[in-house]
Parts: C-alpha cells; sequence; structure tokens
C-alpha cells in the first residue's frame, strides 16, 4: 500500500483542529516535524520525509512532496529544534503560500 496522498486543505484542518498542542519539531528531520507527524497519523504506521519526498519507513517505495510541502520541509530544516504548535504551522504556510521566503512566526 503507497503512503497517502499529500492534501494542503487535510493538513490545514489537522493543524486548525490541534492549533495549541505541538504538532512537531522544527530542525528535525524525517519522523519529527509536523508533516511527516501528520502523515503517520493519517496512515497508521511511520511515515519519514525527506527534503522532496515521503515514504513508509518499512518501504523502498517513495512519492515526491507537493510544492507547498517542500517549501514547509526547507524552512522547517533551516530553523533550530523547537516544538511547533498547529497554529504555528499553518501561520508559516501561509506566510510561505504568500511569497515569504523564510516566515517567522
Amino acid at each position: 500500500m503507497p503512503p497517502p496522498e499529500l492534501c494542503l486543505d487535510s493538513f490545514l484542518q489537522f493543524l486548525a483542529d490541534r492549533s495549541y498542542e505541538v504538532v512537531g519539531y522544527s530542525g528535525l528531520s524525517f519522523f519529527r516535524n509536523p508533516l511527516a507527524e501528520w502523515l503517520s497519523l493519517s496512515c497508521g504506521c511511520l511515515v519519514a520525509v525527506d527534503t522532496d519526498s515521503y515514504s513508509y519507513v518499512s518501504s523502498s517505495c517513495s512519492r515526491l512532496l507537493p510544492c507547498w510541502a517542500r517549501r514547509l520541509v526547507a524552512w522547517l530544516e533551516a530553523c533550530s529544534p523547537a516544538p511547533l504548535t498547529g497554529e504555528m504551522v499553518f501561520t508559516i504556510l501561509a506566510q510561505l503560500e504568500a511569497g515569504a521566503r523564510f516566515p517567522h512566526f
């Protein structure tokens, strides 16, 4: 079974539902960033997110990330490790979509 498709609206709903909860961490690659946390929760297994792709940990099959997710991952990897709430990630995504190169929260 391939990893789930990434839908921006579903991810935004995940963030909105957890606006005051920690949904992941910046600066921590693969498993603990918000995108990996959401995908793992959505499919019920561990999902790894790399710079431009994502996959089940137990599979060698990977899928490319959409543009919005690649921009988010690039921002997350450039930051120091810190916990991020749903509201923080939602704000970051909004700024990225508006054209900010490296948004602040």
